[in-house]
């Protein structure tokens, strides 16, 4: 590689893929992620890096369990909703939950699935192929509905003006 493409890779590199966790897979030869387009194993990386391969694999692990977490979180977030009775339905679809999906396709969807409750099977919901329990799945859409900290209503200018001429 020329000096000048090792240089771009860097570039690349820092700016594609540095300071992120890796996405830790469970094959038949143990945890591997992708590392500039090749297979990393784990056990090679605690080799190389002279680290204690238990550890390493703990705190895989919890990176893997955290990745599903955050990443039911998000799909019952933008997909779900309550209905007034607190049961979890299917939220009408748009071009900022679905960028991909057709517009016709989101139409269908709308007419015929959105505002229909989710089946719940053995204490779960099933989001496109991912099984979300369900008292999670109520808790996230319930602490998303209620907000976190309360926020102040901007001051126009005419309260500006207002608080000036009063002091």
């Amino acid at each position: 590689m020329t000096p000048r493409g090792a240089q771009a890779a860097a570039l690349d590199w820092q700016a594609t893929k540095a300071n992120r966790a890796p996405h830790w897979r469970d094959g038949p030869n143990g945890l591997t992620c992708r590392a500039d387009r090749r297979q990393a194993h784990l056990v090679d990386i605690c080799q190389a890096l002279a680290l204690d391969l238990d550890q390493a694999q703990a705190a895989a692990r919890a990176a893997m369990r955290e990745q599903r977490h955050q990443a039911a979180r998000a799909l019952v977030l933008r997909l779900c909703r309550l209905d007034q009775t607190g049961r979890i339905v299917w939220a009408v679809r748009t071009p900022a939950t679905s960028p991909k999906t057709p517009a016709a396709a989101r139409a269908d969807f709308n007419t015929r699935w959105a505002g229909a409750p989710l089946p719940i099977r053995d204490g779960a919901v099933t989001i496109q192929r991912q099984r979300i329990d369900h008292a999670q799945a109520l808790q996230w859409l319930t602490s998303a509905k209620t907000p976190t900290k309360t926020s102040a209503k901007p001051a126009t200018l005419s309260d500006v003006v207002a608080r000036l001429n009063e002091q």
